[in-house]
């Protein structure tokens, strides 16, 4: 877990460029102190716009969110599932209040530096799940529902001064209609935030009494991302494939692969609906030849690319290419880990309405890493990349575009600037150099 960021200056979207810093990267050194010090002295609040989130999106710390939002009659929730690596189910159920202080906060914006509304996490609000993860289900006040709207979950560690945020944004405006839908299993006391599910899940679907739903179903609709220099646009799926009604609160285990829909209205194709992912039992991890392939599409030469497709024997084949890469069996199967690292995490962190490896974000996470710093706002995402002498850095920016499947969709602006960036750090790959 890492400690609160410090304030930044706002990153707008600009196309990409290197930047020698070096004495900027000395008064920023400054500043960085100067500001953990103010944090752990003061209670002054900083904007979420202006507070390096990059722990959010790295897979090894020990605490990990997920959350959504669930109205229920004319009350609206935030569910959040929390992951403690360190906690089994064994431990007791108040273990996660009595090592966090857990508070939650309501802004109009990632800019607002003053919330709309504030209050503790209690413990009548936390449950717990059936495989351990805890859940918590807080109420927003009636009076401060807007259109947009920013939660953010705070847990600050009690034995020490880290804190972690976890933030959630709310489009009452556009997505009201699938907010009033979710899933849960029937052993769990509180609906799932998870946007994937396995195909050996067996869940319950919820929704607004006496209404009518309906599922859409998609085998493997979505191609992988284009590269970040790609200026032609990003790449398209088809439209729905199937259609039929379903009952409410029947016990469903989607056994076929794929993109799922539940909607409560069929007259208008752009209603948003309860939109997951379902993917064999390993997911987010990849263990089948295929499914090994598959994300090599980001490193791989076009000749490359024919060879594993058309293979009789895919698994020699894809034995062949990392050992080609690697030099030897030892240096392959530490680039294997690697490479495999950043796809599993791209899967966990970005999967929404296709695996995470596909998306804009998890093309680049793949391929460049994590990055070392990530600033937020309503429509953008800010993603900064620094060199080990921090001389040099380079930004990808996401914009927000929803779509009828999910409000946390991000297109990744591109640029052919990125060509140099990109094929550098591809050949890094190819050459067994690994960035961290």
């Amino acid at each position: 877990m890492r400690r609160r960021h410090q304030t930044s200056n706002s990153l707008t979207t600009t196309r990409p460029k290197f930047e020698n810093n070096a004495f900027a990267s000395l008064l920023w050194l400054g500043i960085v102190v100067l500001s953990i010090w103010m944090l752990s002295g003061c209670a002054s609040q900083t904007p979420l716009s202006k507070t390096n989130l990059e722990y959010q999106l790295d897979t090894r710390i020990p605490i990990q969110a997920q959350s959504r939002c669930w109205i229920v009659g004319d009350s609206t929730y935030i569910i959040s599932k929390i992951k403690l690596a360190d906690l089994g189910a064994e431990v007791a159920d108040n273990s996660l209040r009595d090592r966090f202080r857990l508070s939650w906060a309501l802004y109009a914006s990632y800019d607002e530096s003053e919330p709309l509304a504030q209050d503790s996490v209690y413990g009548y609000q936390v449950y717990r799940y059936d495989d351990g993860d805890f859940g918590l289900k807080v109420s927003l006040p009636k009076t401060l529902q807007a259109s947009t709207q920013v939660w953010v979950l705070n847990l600050q560690e009690k034995s020490n001064s880290l804190q972690y945020q976890h933030d959630l944004l709310v489009d009452l405006q556009s997505y009201e209609a699938a907010y009033h839908l979710a899933l849960k299993r029937p052993q769990d006391p509180l609906p799932l935030p998870n946007n994937h599910f396995s195909t050996t899940d067996t869940l319950e679907l919820l929704g607004p009494p006496n209404t009518q739903l309906y599922i859409k179903y998609l085998a493997d609709p979505f191609p992988a991302a284009l590269p970040a220099m790609a200026i032609s646009g990003s790449a398209k799926g088809p439209g729905i494939t199937s259609l039929g009604p379903v009952s409410q609160t029947q016990r469903i285990t989607f056994s076929n692969a794929g993109l799922y829909q539940y909607v409560s209205d069929t007259s208008n194709k752009r209603t948003p609906g309860l939109s997951f992912v379902v993917r064999p039992p390993l997911f987010p991890k990849v263990a089948k030849t295929q499914d090994l392939i598959n994300p090599l599409i980001y490193i791989t030469t076009r000749d490359e690319k024919k060879r594993l497709a058309e293979s009789d024997a895919p698994k020699l084949t894809l034995d062949q290419f990392w050992i080609n890469i690697g030099s030897n069996p030892d240096n392959a199967r530490r680039i294997i880990r690697e490479y495999y690292q950043q796809v599993e995490g791209a899967n966990q962190l970005f999967t929404n309405y296709k695996e995470g490896w596909k998306t804009d974000k998890g093309i680049i996470y793949i391929v460049f890493g994590k990055p070392d710093k990530v600033y937020k706002s309503d429509l953008i995402e800010t993603w900064v990349y620094t060199s080990a002498s921090a001389q040099q850095q380079y930004k990808f920016d996401f914009t927000r575009k929803p779509t009828i499947f999910t409000p946390d969709n991000w297109e990744l602006n591109r640029f052919s600037e990125y060509a140099d960036f990109w094929y550098s750090t591809v050949d890094s790959w190819r050459r067994g150099i690994l960035r961290n």
